[in-house]
C-alpha cells in the first residue's frame, strides 16, 4: 500500500516546470515521467508526458508519445483551436 501511494505522488509531481516558447507566446511547460508496466510481461516501464499550456487562449498541447516534429510545431506556434462535437479541441497544422 505504501509503494502505491509513493507511485501516485510521483505521478502528480512534474520533473520540470518552466516557461517555454510556443511561437511568439509563452507557455507553462511541465514534464512528467509516468511509471507503467508492459502489457506482455508486466515489467516496469515509463514514458514521458510533456504538456504546454498557453494561459491566454487556454490552449493545451500535450506530447505523450515522443512525437517527431513537436518542437518544430511549437517553434512555429502551429497550434490552432478547432471546434468539435464535444467542444473546443486543439489541433496542430501538421
Amino acid at each position: 500500500m505504501l509503494a502505491a501511494a509513493a507511485a501516485t505522488a510521483a505521478h502528480q509531481s512534474p520533473a520540470i516546470t518552466a516557461p517555454a516558447p510556443v511561437g511568439d507566446r509563452k507557455a507553462l511547460y511541465r514534464e512528467y515521467r509516468i511509471a507503467c508496466a508492459t502489457r506482455d510481461t508486466g515489467e516496469g516501464a515509463s514514458y514521458e508526458q510533456r504538456p504546454w499550456l498557453l494561459p491566454e487562449s487556454q490552449t493545451l498541447l500535450v506530447d505523450e508519445y515522443g512525437l517527431d516534429g513537436i518542437d518544430t510545431i511549437r517553434a512555429d506556434g502551429g497550434v490552432r483551436p478547432r471546434r468539435r462535437r464535444g467542444g473546443l479541441a486543439d489541433r496542430t497544422r501538421r
